[in-house]
């Protein structure tokens, strides 16, 4: 493995890194950047908290396996019950939907333009557009060979009460539409 301290890694926005010096339980392997803590150290630590159900829900799981496994099968079941009514919904209202949206075309307008206008203005000069229009392609091709919504997201939003990212190649990720829904414009401090 390659050798590179923690402030590199830091500064070139890696997840881990080696430093060749083994860690106090004598793992030598690689650390994580957030947290310096050993990988070694963080598998041994799920390993136990799996076999030691030493909290309530592992109690309540290991006393109630079979219960909570039929729940979850129908959980599952009803899940694309579930996913079908939305469907229908969705379908029986789309009138609705679309005469809203043609009733408020300012509101809407509104704020595509801002969206635009945030995206321009943290798109910096040397941004490398021709790779950008790639990964948005590979996203709608992801999309049409999964059949799973994909989108191209900002790892630093660029609306964000704290900071500001830019829009340019390092900053972009390829998400699911619900993966990039749920992360919303939030940013954890790595």
């Amino acid at each position: 493995m390659k050798l590179v301290t923690k402030q590199t890694a830091v500064e070139s926005n890696l997840t881990r890194f080696y430093t060749g010096v083994p860690c106090k339980n004598g793992h030598d392997g690689e650390r994580l950047t957030s947290s310096g803590e050993c990988i070694g150290c963080k598998q041994a630590r799920e390993r136990r908290k799996h076999k030691e159900p030493n909290s309530y829900t592992s109690q309540r799981y290991a006393n109630n396996r079979d219960d909570m496994l039929a729940k979850q099968l129908e959980r599952q079941k009803n899940s694309t019950t579930y996913q079908q009514y939305q469907q229908d919904y969705r379908d029986s209202h789309k009138a609705e939907a679309e005469q809203y949206r043609k009733d408020n075309a300012g509101y809407f307008a509104f704020h595509a333009s801002a969206r635009k206008r945030r995206v321009r203005q943290a798109t910096p000069d040397w941004s490398e557009t021709q790779q950008i229009l790639k990964l948005y392609e590979r996203a709608a091709e992801l999309t049409r060979t999964t059949g799973i919504k994909h989108e191209v997201d900002h790892v630093i939003p660029i609306k964000n009460d704290l900071v500001c990212g830019l829009h340019c190649l390092d900053n972009l990720q390829i998400l699911t539409k619900y993966e990039n829904c749920k992360k919303g414009n939030r940013w954890t401090d790595i």
